[in-house]
């Protein structure tokens, strides 16, 4: 079955952004777009819910929702987070990690986004993800990779 492929927001490498920056680069394009901007603010909100765990994470975005698909589905982002950050978690810091992280389908339902991580330390997961990330669906055009960093509170 083909799948209309649609051309990327960027064209490759990685691009670093900051959340206010979402609706500019992801919704202003489109212009009055509900559905992402309905994307735009579940991330959000799903953003400030992983803050409370006060981990440094990088996040890369990709999937049709870096595309000039009018209406994605949802939006695909990879959390690069140290393991030990995560294994330093207290109890309940544990549960809303695996809530937010491990618990995909609800996360698609809850929030409209496709959610993994990985271990930052992991270069050969990250080479996977930037192959995967890297290309479009058909692995002939390259496309870029938006990037959002989290800091920890120290």
């Amino acid at each position: 079955m083909y799948k209309k492929e649609y051309p990327p927001l960027l064209s490759e490498g990685f691009k670093e952004i900051k959340i206010w920056q979402l609706d500019s680069v992801f919704l202003e394009p489109f212009g009055e777009n509900q559905h992402r901007k309905y994307l735009i603010d579940r991330f959000k909100a799903f953003i400030s819910e992983f803050e409370v765990l006060n981990l440094s994470a990088e996040i890369w975005i990709d999937g049709s929702f870096c595309t000039r698909k009018p209406e994605p589905k949802d939006i695909d982002v990879v959390f690069l987070i140290d393991r030990n950050e995560i294994d330093s978690l207290d109890e309940r810091g544990k549960i809303i990690f695996e809530s937010l992280l491990m618990q995909r389908d609800e996360v698609i339902v809850r929030y409209g986004i496709d959610v993994y991580f990985i271990d930052r330390n992991n270069e050969t997961e990250k080479e996977k993800w930037i192959e995967t990330y890297g290309f479009d669906a058909s692995h002939l055009n390259t496309k870029g990779i938006y990037q959002i960093n989290i800091l920890k509170n120290v």
